[in-house]
């Protein structure tokens, strides 16, 4: 079915996990939004229900999230208040913080 996800403000950036499955069998997906108060918002949809985690930290706008390409636990994140910052998803935890000399306005992995 259709995933349907209302949040307070604009959403500017979207991120979809590696973990996310789309085809003949079960879906399951896992995305990040990212928005203008300094959240985002982890939404894990299954078969039977839908759950969300907001994640906090940032102190302005985020510009940018993506997840670990190969496991899907580990998300990035940069904003406009010079982080880039690493969270585990799953726990909802923030585990690093990096500073930056100017605004994050995209962030990627690299393996």
């Amino acid at each position: 079915g259709l995933l349907d996800v209302h949040h307070a403000d604009r959403v500017c950036g979207i991120a979809w996990s590696p973990q996310s499955q789309c085809g003949t069998g079960p879906t399951a997906a896992r995305l990040c939004t990212v928005g203008f108060r300094g959240a985002l918002r982890y939404i894990q949809n299954d078969i039977a229900e839908t759950t969300s985690k907001v994640l906090t930290g940032h102190t302005g706008f985020v510009n940018d999230c993506v997840f670990q390409p190969t496991e899907g636990q580990l998300l990035a994140s940069v904003g406009d208040d010079c982080t880039c910052r690493l969270w585990d998803v799953e726990a909802g935890t923030q585990q690093l913080v990096v500073k930056l000399k100017s605004p994050g306005m995209s962030v990627c992995w690299h393996l």
